[in-house]
């Protein structure tokens, strides 16, 4: 008898797969950017192929490299405005009695009658940089 036959023979349970080849998906990042597919879901290979594996640790490989960079280039500027924010919010909160406590006490009073919030923009004018204050709040 062949090998292979005593192989067949020898077997419990013989699964069949298929090699179906599926086309890859074109773009895997969605247009909103918060949906992200790697590996197989993104590039197809044959079940049991070696490629699956080195593909989806050098997906997760590059990713990671490109989240560390992008993390190094972003997130220290953005901590030094928090940073700073903080201290301002704590001179704001923190402030001695006299002219300039009486003159921000009034401006949060004003600010609660028009049901707006007290601590927005502390400091600016109304509105200024709204926008790049909410993408920076985002990363």
């Amino acid at each position: 008898m062949c090998r292979k036959k005593k192989l067949v023979k020898l077997a419990t349970m013989i699964a069949w797969t298929p090699a179906v080849e599926r086309s890859s998906v074109d773009k895997w990042v969605h247009d909103d950017g918060r949906v992200l597919i790697l590996s197989d879901a993104a590039h197809v290979f044959f079940p049991c192929s070696i490629q699956n594996l080195a593909v989806a640790v050098c997906d997760a490989t590059t990713l990671d490299h490109l989240f560390l960079n992008a993390f190094q280039e972003i997130r220290p500027e953005r901590i030094r405005s928090m940073h700073t924010l903080e201290l301002s919010n704590i001179d704001f909160s923190l402030m001695p009695n006299g002219p300039a406590q009486e003159a921000r006490d009034e401006s949060l009073k004003e600010r609660r009658d028009k049901e707006l919030n007290a601590l927005d923009f502390i400091g600016s004018k109304e509105g200024d940089n709204k926008e790049e204050m909410d993408i920076s709040m985002r990363l």
